[in-house]
């Protein structure tokens, strides 16, 4: 065989490469909208067999990524399936993700909510404030109720009120939001509200008691209603916000001795039982004899 025909058949062969690498890519774009249709139903086979906490529906998005699923989109998808999975793989992908610069609004929502369950609020703020006016209204709306707690450990209300007022508007409502509504009152000794808000038939009976001490605020003034109000905070899972509210009130009249053991009783109920055992000391050199403070030392060194 001649040089000159080695070179045609090289070049045929070449010919016929292409145009076999044109045609099966020309037919996979005519395919798109097949395989558009496709992937969303792996999608959403994946989205359901996730809630039934089925580790298949892994496979129905790698199925959906052979179809033509874009790569970030890909690996965003997989972030909240693993998350949702409760795989410890999960935080990992999330963080890839934002170094990749592919953090979409549910990726920024989930990354904010962790740091929140963290009490790493600074990063929690961070994430949520990248969320999109487009993301998830759900997204949205406990976002908002999770900006509204960390507003509280800050002491703002006005920005509690504004933060549940927006989840409101976006037709979300939970049991979380409608605690932090009563709690925000309560601050506010806004007791017309409080009654407007509260069906007080309601309340289960492992809530009894702490509606008593709801209830029981209402008769009070003046120091012993901050007082008051700051231990049922805190036993409604609030001691951040017990002790920004006490903060706006604590150079006053109100008795060190008091003082003292809510702000102890507040760390104990955080676990932050190194701080609460500095405030309880420090109510003991008042009157080391209280039987009040006496109970909380015991409280806080089995907790130590």
């Amino acid at each position: 065989m001649t040089k000159k025909n080695i070179f045609y058949k090289v070049i045929y062969g070449l010919l016929l490469f292409f145009l076999v690498v044109a045609a099966g890519a020309g037919a996979w774009e005519l395919s798109k909208p097949y395989r558009t249709t496709v992937i969303a139903g792996y999608l959403q086979q994946a989205d359901r067999l996730v809630k039934k906490n089925d580790s298949m529906a892994l496979w129905e998005l790698e199925k959906a990524y052979f179809m033509g699923l874009d790569y970030p989109s890909y690996r965003q998808e997989r972030a909240i399936l693993l998350l949702e999975l409760n795989d410890a793989r999960a935080t990992d992908e999330l963080d890839w993700l934002v170094a990749q610069g592919w953090a979409n609004d549910r990726v920024n929502f989930e990354e904010g909510r962790l740091a929140f369950l963290n009490k790493e609020y600074e990063v929690a703020w961070q994430y949520f404030g990248q969320m999109s006016k487009d993301s998830d209204p759900q997204d949205q709306g406990q976002a908002l109720v999770m900006m509204a707690v960390m507003a509280g450990d800050e002491g703002n209300w006005s920005g509690v009120n504004d933060y549940l007022r927006q989840a409101g508007n976006k037709n979300y409502r939970s049991d979380l939001s409608l605690q932090l509504e009563l709690a925000l009152n309560i601050v506010l000794a806004d007791w017309e509200q409080i009654d407007k808000m509260t069906n007080w038939s309601s309340w289960g009976d492992d809530e009894e008691q702490l509606r008593v001490q709801v209830l029981a605020l209402e008769s009070l003034v003046g120091d012993t209603y901050f007082i008051q109000s700051a231990q049922v905070l805190t036993d409604m899972g609030w001691p951040g916000w017990a002790r920004a509210y006490l903060s706006n009130v604590d150079g006053t009249t109100l008795d060190q001795k008091d003082l003292y053991q809510v702000y102890a009783y507040t760390y104990l109920a955080g676990r932050d039982c190194g701080e609460a055992l500095s405030y309880v000391k420090m109510a003991e050199q008042i009157d080391s004899t209280d039987l009040d403070t006496q109970k909380l030392l015991e409280s806080i060194n089995q907790c130590l």
